[in-house]
């Protein structure tokens, strides 16, 4: 398995605890990120050489502005990006995908929520993130 791993949203808490802790493993890891968590990044920007040798891309961006009414952003910034993203690395060869989702898509059920909760998405960004969450099932089937 080749040692070069993409990690989205790398400048975030976790994106950037995650990148460290595979560096210090031993990987060589590529970063997407951007200054604020509200931004999308365009990951069409990433040259698809890039992505060659890539075993795992590890999918932690978002724009997690609850508070957006902004349907058509969310929908580009939480899907229609990193969907483009997965195809290509996809295409590129890689064969492993983690994707980080959200509990905003189970709204204001009581906690805890069990793997059997049916989600309840309350704001644009739980849609999107729910959205991408059948994206990834469907991807996940692929051959």
């Amino acid at each position: 398995m080749s040692r070069k791993v993409l990690v989205t949203g790398y400048t975030g808490f976790i994106g950037s605890h995650l990148a460290r802790a595979l560096v210090g493993k031993g990987y060589l890891v590529l970063g997407t990120g951007r200054q604020s968590e509200h931004v999308g990044y365009d990951f069409s920007k990433i040259p698809p050489h890039k992505l060659r040798g890539v075993s795992a891309v590890f999918h932690q961006a978002a724009n997690n502005d609850t508070q957006s009414s902004d349907r058509e952003n969310m929908n580009e910034v939480n899907y229609d990006k990193p969907a483009d993203l997965f195809n290509q690395a996809y295409d590129a060869g890689c064969r492993n995908f983690i994707y980080a989702s959200t509990a905003a898509i189970y709204g204001k059920q009581n906690i805890p929520w069990y793997e059997d909760a049916l989600p309840e998405p309350l704001t644009q960004y739980a849609i999107s993130k729910l959205h991408f969450e059948d994206f990834a099932d469907e991807f996940s089937c692929r051959k």
